[in-house]
């Protein structure tokens, strides 16, 4: 399960209230120059839905309402219990296919065929990380940040805007479903690397 939950204050001491009207603020960094916004779930990509909408059930433990955890303030706090704290990712028919395809070659272990592949398919983040995975054994650290960073960026562009990080409350992924791995998949790498490069 993932929290996000990352408050803060600006060096002049204003607080975080969340993105203006019509901009995104970007957790990992804006996006680089000339990078084309992904397909949103509609138009062939990823999108994400909270559980109230779909009906979906809190996993364990976090379903336990007599689960209680103190906060700084004393107060019990468990926004895991309301459904629409909780997000998932949704993939569209047509990425499912794309998924398909790269899963076949991800199988046949053929770099070359991976990078002709994300030419073609751009807005594949399992891809991304695949292909970055293999630029930081190849010692090319600089491509592969940026592929990790184009991956991340692909998944906060499909997020919905109440899954960010300056609501008052706390959001939650389930680590458990298949939606949610490749976002997972692409944090735990970005740690590694960071505590590579220090």
């Amino acid at each position: 399960v993932i929290r996000i939950n990352l408050h803060g204050r600006f060096p002049k001491g204003g607080t975080v209230k969340g993105p203006k009207k019509g901009c995104q603020n970007f957790i990992f960094g804006p996006p680089k120059e000339g990078w084309i916004r992904p397909p949103h779930y509609i138009g062939g990509g990823i999108g994400m839905e909270s559980y109230d909408k779909e009906k979906e059930s809190i996993p364990w433990p976090y379903s336990q309402k007599n689960i209680v955890t103190n906060c700084d303030n004393g107060n019990a706090k468990r926004d895991w219990i309301e459904s629409k704290n909780w997000y998932t990712f949704r993939y569209s028919d047509t990425y499912k296919k794309t998924l398909e395809l790269f899963h076949q070659i991800q199988q046949t272990g053929d770099v070359n065929a991976l990078a002709m592949f994300i030419a073609d398919h751009p807005f594949v983040p399992e891809a991304l990380l695949q292909l970055s995975k293999v630029a930081y054994q190849i010692n090319c650290k600089q491509e592969g940040l940026a592929l990790l960073r184009r991956s991340l960026w692909i998944y906060e562009c499909s997020s919905l805007n109440s899954f960010s990080p300056h609501r008052e409350v706390t959001s939650f992924l389930d680590i458990n479903r298949l939606e949610n791995n490749g976002l997972f998949e692409t944090l735990l790498q970005l740690v590694k690397v960071s505590t590579i490069s220090g």
